[in-house]
């Protein structure tokens, strides 16, 4: 193994083990690599879950990748909210 490839195998190891712990920066790093192919088989599912994981920590640079990918969120259901109203108001009937 080369210089660059332990690099890359060291990058990749330290990322994977941060972004078990959650944390943003790391899981955005994950997305770039996989969004990439560095270190890893390129597959943009998995990139678009570790961008979605550190967007919802409010890593805005992750947020705007899955902008650029075309990712767009499944829409909300309004029904549970709907529910939620019309059972309180049957109680305070």
């Amino acid at each position: 193994m080369n210089g660059a490839a332990k690099d890359v195998s060291a990058a990749l190891d330290l990322a994977q083990r941060a972004a078990k712990r959650s944390d943003p920066y790391s899981l955005f790093i994950m997305g770039l690599l996989y969004e990439n192919g560095v270190g890893v088989t390129k597959d943009l599912d998995k990139a678009i879950d570790y961008y979605k994981s550190s967007a919802a920590y409010g890593f805005q640079k992750a947020q705007g990748n899955l902008d650029y990918l075309g990712y767009k969120p499944p829409a909300r259901s309004t029904a549970p909210a709907r529910e939620c109203r019309t059972v309180a108001q049957e109680f305070l009937d």
